[in-house]
């Protein structure tokens, strides 16, 4: 995964779609970001 995606450190974040396409990433941020990030992700995926 470190190779395909392109991870650059340990806090990288990667969001696949079913198919194993990048979706959407961030590096950092802090916990509390995650979850925000996270809750936004499956929201729009609702909205579809």
């Amino acid at each position: 995964m470190n190779k395909k995606h392109f991870i650059s450190t340990q806090h990288t974040f990667v969001v696949l779609d079913k198919d194993g396409k990048e979706v959407d990433r961030w590096v950092g941020g802090g916990f509390d970001n995650l979850i925000e990030k996270i809750k936004t992700l499956i929201a729009e995926q609702n909205n579809f």
